[in-house]
């Protein structure tokens, strides 16, 4: 088991200290160091950190990646779509959200609970080739 350099050391302690000057300084030449910002009083916040706070330029930059389609992974201009080379839960979670889901099942007209089934087990994008089934309509299906 491997043990802390600092384990029992105080804040006196020379090694400590230099450590905690490096930082410091460090600290202050970026311009974000705080004189008492690890003393707090129960149930006080950070002040320097207000809640709610956003950078309103990055807001509107992450907004416009959004509506071109950049950072939603299940869309083709993403640099991380993977096309069909996904896995079947990644797919089926595709086709529930770009595949309206009906009341009833498309087999036995029942109203029971849905699960989508792939027609040709290819396990495509292609829309066209799922239907949601109930669960005994699914398993039937499976089993022909």
């Amino acid at each position: 088991m491997r043990v802390a350099w600092n384990k029992g050391l105080t804040k006196e302690d020379p090694r400590v200290r230099k450590y905690h000057e490096k930082a410091v300084k460090t600290r202050l030449k970026k311009g974000n160091y705080k004189a008492n910002s690890g003393t707090f009083k129960k149930g006080q916040t950070r002040a320097h950190y207000p809640k709610g706070r956003k950078n309103p330029k990055l807001s509107e930059v992450r907004k416009e990646m959004f509506k071109e389609g950049l950072l939603d992974h299940s869309n083709k201009k993403n640099p991380c779509w993977k096309a069909d080379h996904v896995g079947r839960t990644a797919l089926h979670e595709w086709i529930a959200k770009n595949k309206q889901k009906p009341k009833l099942c498309g087999r036995c007209n029942k109203k029971r609970k849905l699960e989508l089934s792939s027609n040709d087990h290819n396990y495509t994008r292609n829309i066209k080739d799922w239907e949601w089934l109930c669960r005994s309509c699914h398993r039937r299906k499976d089993l022909k």
